[in-house]
């Protein structure tokens, strides 16, 4: 038979954000380490910047190239095709609004739009 854990024995209970119930067999909030374990270089998150950098340039530039087709030629206005138009569409939104919280982010190495922009992220890349 399967049981839920009581509240007591929860390593951790968080109540409304301020307070930290810690039981006696949880280890000491204040000694756990807050520094990472290691240390990303400058040039990396330059890099890694300057590639989505290109990845939106190409997407962009690929589904544009696309909705344009598909509008100039009246003989692809197909049912097959209207599927690709709604994936490059949702591309383009993706690349417009998601990419560029990744690429400020990248260039300052840091997440710079705090916990309120997490979720929007979150969401243009599902």
């Amino acid at each position: 038979m399967i049981s839920a854990a009581p509240i007591a024995e929860l390593p951790y209970l968080v109540v409304n954000h301020k307070e930290t119930l810690t039981p006696s067999m949880a280890p000491n909030v204040t000694s756990m380490p807050t520094e990472p374990d290691f240390v990303i270089s400058s040039s990396l998150y330059a890099s890694y910047g300057a590639y989505v950098v290109l990845v939106l340039i190409f997407g962009l530039s690929q589904n544009l190239l696309t909705l344009y087709v598909f509008y100039s030629d009246r003989r692809l206005h197909s049912m097959h095709n209207y599927f690709i138009v709604g994936l490059s569409l949702a591309d383009i939104g993706m690349c417009v609004f998601g990419n560029w919280m990744i690429i400020a982010s990248s260039f300052s190495q840091h997440w710079v739009f705090g916990r309120t922009g997490m979720p929007f992220l979150n969401f243009y890349f599902t």
